[in-house]
């Protein structure tokens, strides 16, 4: 039996959300420009690099990529017949055999 769930879709659809966030955003920057620029310059300082929307899709196709890959090494680990945990950490969502259900 395939061990499919909405878990993986979800991972699936959170990389795929990801992708178009960074690509809306990398666009608005390029279409946008001179009028984010004006907002920019007229924010505090610490403020002005959120502005800055192709650094914005950089990190977040960055971290789709990631989530993309989770989603994969899920899928053969599947096709391997390995019993599969999707756990949370640190940066988000990690992949990984079942030890426990794996020596049983």
């Amino acid at each position: 039996k395939l061990q499919y769930s909405h878990q993986v879709f979800r991972l699936y659809a959170a990389s795929v959300l990801f992708y178009a966030a960074g690509f809306i955003l990398w666009n608005l920057d390029n279409h946008q420009c001179p009028g984010i620029s004006y907002i920019r310059s007229s924010l505090p300082v610490p403020l002005q690099p959120l502005t800055q929307l192709h650094a914005w899709w950089h990190m977040l196709a960055g971290y789709a990529s990631y989530i993309n890959i989770q989603h994969c090494v899920h899928h053969r680990l599947t096709y391997l017949k390995k019993p599969v945990t999707i756990s949370k950490d640190w940066i988000g969502v990690l992949v990984t055999v079942d030890q426990a259900r794996e020596k049983a």
